[in-house]
């Protein structure tokens, strides 16, 4: 989420003041965030491609700022993507917690290209993106979307191994 559709960076740059004042009111901070530049137009071609979309973000926090975070981000997406529910929606309090929800045909998009290594290794399938590459990132999705070829074809195929068609 963060730097993938909503702009984090910008948003921190922001509010960077009431960090200096004592405390930042996390769940306002995220509620509030900006799209990022490109953020509208890859969620319009991911909402397109795929009828089940989930979010899967972090807090980087534990405990009341972990709940302020959640709320905070639960707010942005309910108003920002509106046809997501809360059911579809993850905040892990660590990063390397997203891999957990790794399985087999399930796509993770992130600006991060730790985050991308650990899913892929749990056989996920991820998509390193950057804001300015968002083309890049809509290519992929739509090929992975729309598989071409019958090697692509059978790897989403739950009794195919990916291996195979690798030639391992």
């Amino acid at each position: 989420m963060d730097e993938v559709i909503s702009d984090f960076n910008g948003g921190y740059d922001e509010y960077y003041d009431d960090l200096s004042n004592g405390y930042l009111n996390l769940e306002e901070f995220f509620a509030n965030l900006d799209w990022t530049d490109n953020g509208r137009s890859l969620w319009k071609a991911v909402s397109k491609m795929f009828a089940d979309i989930r979010i899967l973000s972090t807090s980087n926090a534990d405990g009341e700022a972990h709940e302020e975070t959640v709320r905070g981000k639960k707010r942005w997406i309910h108003r920002n993507l509106k046809t997501i529910p809360d059911n579809h929606i993850y905040v892990v309090e660590q990063r390397r917690y997203k891999a957990s929800y790794a399985s087999e045909n399930s796509i993770l998009v992130d600006d991060l290209p730790e985050t991308i290594k650990e899913w892929e290794w749990k056989d996920g399938i991820g998509i390193l993106h950057r804001d300015d590459q968002v083309e890049r990132t809509i290519a992929e999705l739509d090929r992975i979307s729309n598989p071409s070829k019958l090697g692509e074809i059978a790897k989403r195929l739950p009794i195919v191994k990916r291996g195979f068609w690798n030639g391992k």
